[in-house]
Formats: C-alpha cells, sequence, structure tokens
C-alpha cells in the first residue's frame, strides 16, 4: 500500500506542475499582447498625421471609389479629419467592429489630447444577393400514412363493342365443350388405423379442363398438399389431427362439380405417461392412482388387483383416476 501512495503523491505533484506551468505561459503571453497594443497605441497618438490609405478592388467597384475620393476632400479640406481616421483606426485595433468604448487621440489642429468615444454607426444598406447555392441532399422518405375512406363510385363506362362470332364449323366447338364431371370419386366415409398411407383419389374429366380443389372442414388446403394434376389427396402416415370431412371440388367456367368424404382415424390405446411402478400410501389415508392412457374411440379402463375385480366398498373410479 505504501508503494502505491507514494506514486499517487508523485503523480499528483506533477500534474500540478504542469498545471502551474500552463497557467505562467497564459498569463505572459497575455501580458505580451497587452504591451503590443499599448505601442500601437502610443504610436497613433505620437503620429502628426495619418495618411489614408485605399484599397482597390480587383473588379473596379465605383462606389468605392467614390468613397476614396470622399475622405481625401475632407483630409484635404478639414483638420479635423485626421483625428476621426485616427480615432477610427484606434476602435478598430483595440475592440474590432461594432464596438463602443473612450480612447485618448492628439488632436490635429493643437496638438492636444483628447476623450473619443467609439460608436457604431448606422447601418448601411443591404448588399446584392449572393449566387444561389448548391441544391442540398434529398430528404428521407417518410412513413406512408393510413389508407384513406374509399372515394364515391365513378359513372358507369361506355358500352363496349360487340364480340365476334365464331367461324368455322360451330358444332363442332360446342361439342367439344362440357361440364366438369368427377369421374372417380372418393368414399363417403373412410375409417383407417393411425400410421398408415392412404390416398383419396378425384379424378375429373370436362372441357375445359376443371381445375380441382380439396377443402378440410370448409378450409382450402393448400395445392402443395395434393397432386393438383390428377385430384389426388395422399396421407403419408395419417395421424389422429388428420380426421375431418373433406371435399374435393372440379371447377370451369361452365359450372362445378364436388364429392365430399368423412375421414375416421382409429388410434389403439396407449400411455400419454408411463404408469408409476410404484406407489406410496399410508394407512388410513385416500391414496389416488392415475391412468393417464388415449385412444379413439376413447378406451375402457378397468382396474384389477392382482388381475382380480377390486370391491365396491373401498375402491371409486372417477375418469381415469382410482381412489383408494
Amino acid at each position: 500500500m505504501e508503494p502505491q501512495k507514494s506514486r499517487g503523491n508523485r503523480l499528483l505533484v506533477f500534474a500540478l506542475l504542469i498545471n502551474l506551468i500552463l497557467t505562467i505561459t497564459s498569463v505572459g503571453t497575455v501580458i505580451y499582447k497587452l504591451k503590443i497594443l499599448e505601442n500601437q497605441l502610443l504610436q497613433l497618438q505620437s503620429r502628426p498625421s495619418v495618411v489614408l490609405q485605399t484599397e482597390t478592388s480587383n473588379n473596379g467597384d465605383d462606389e468605392e471609389r467614390e468613397l476614396t475620393q470622399r475622405r481625401k476632400r475632407e483630409y484635404e479640406y478639414f483638420g479635423e479629419a485626421k483625428s476621426c481616421i485616427s480615432c477610427h483606426n484606434a476602435c478598430m485595433q483595440l475592440f474590432g467592429l461594432g464596438a463602443s468604448a473612450k480612447v485618448t487621440v492628439n488632436a490635429a489642429s493643437n496638438g492636444t489630447e483628447k476623450d473619443v468615444v467609439c460608436m457604431r454607426g448606422e447601418r448601411g444598406p443591404q448588399g446584392k444577393n449572393g449566387r444561389r447555392g448548391q441544391r442540398g441532399r434529398p430528404g428521407y422518405i417518410g412513413r406512408a400514412g393510413k389508407r384513406g375512406p374509399p372515394g364515391e363510385r365513378g359513372p358507369r363506362g361506355r358500352r363496349g363493342r360487340p364480340g365476334k362470332a365464331f367461324t368455322g364449323n360451330t358444332s363442332e366447338m360446342i361439342e367439344d365443350i362440357e361440364l366438369p364431371r368427377i369421374k372417380k370419386r372418393p368414399p363417403s366415409n373412410l375409417t383407417t388405423i393411425e400410421g398408415k398411407n392412404i390416398s383419396l383419389p378425384c379424378h375429373s374429366k370436362g372441357f375445359p379442363k376443371p381445375e380441382v380443389t380439396w377443402y378440410k372442414d370448409g378450409k382450402m388446403i393448400d395445392s402443395s398438399n395434393y397432386d393438383a394434376a390428377m385430384g389426388t389427396l395422399t396421407f403419408l402416415s395419417i395421424q389422429f389431427a388428420d380426421r375431418g370431412l373433406y371435399k374435393c371440388e372440379a371447377r370451369n367456367f361452365l359450372g362445378v362439380d364436388s364429392a365430399t368424404v368423412e375421414i375416421i382415424v382409429v388410434v389403439p390405446p396407449r400411455f400419454v405417461e408411463a404408469p408409476e411402478v410404484y406407489h406410496m400410501g399410508y394407512e388410513t389415508w385416500d391414496t389416488t392412482l392415475t391412468c393417464n392412457i388415449f385412444g379413439y374411440p376413447p378406451p375402457e379402463i378397468i382396474w384389477t388387483r392382482s388381475f382380480r375385480t377390486l370391491s365396491d366398498g373401498r375402491h371409486v373410479m372417477a375418469g381415469k383416476d382410482l381412489i383408494i
């Protein structure tokens, strides 16, 4: 612990020394800048006159030239212009644009000093509009709003042109058209054992060729579960959950034909949960034994003891439970 404390103390002393050095450097920089400003102010006060310098822009602005000529004329006719220029330069160097402060400058006429207050002048006229900037990036696409209510029903359109009549031997075409008809129907009832493979035929005939669709308990079955070309519905290892009323429907634009079949799946009795091999009971207490078994049709549960029928006095059967 002691070496860690001494190390922490050394780091703290080192940080304080660096902070002290930075502070002294900042103070020295500020003093140096103030000294430079003071020398510039003394030079402005000691000058007998101020030479006006003009800047001519590259594009030859006429207004700026006029302002320069006017300042020159004021400088020639008014001696006080020197002190005004001196005030302006002093205010600009000390305080920047738009400053309000009090400075002391030399008067041009008698060389005496006087106090002048630097005030911000009136706002000039608005400049010309600059060039238009580049077009920004497009914004993100917002979320779609809620769907509005349906509009009013439009007016009825014009009646279309009459269709063309059949050409050629129309009697042959009419004879080829045939209502849909199921040639091979499934049985009306089918009872099978769980786990077997079952196929239900539904072969149709007609022109145009009918489209075959299967339904289970009134709900359409996905076409991937049966052969749509032959109309055969196949069950691989049929399960108890596949039982129900099935309907086969053959349809074209002329009409529809259908056939129904009820599938019953018989399930041999099996234990849903394996029974206990040993069950502990207490004397004079009621003991309950459960036989959790499933089958279809529902199996009959018979309880025995050592292959003998139980007496009615001390045994009560309640569904799948036996109470002793």
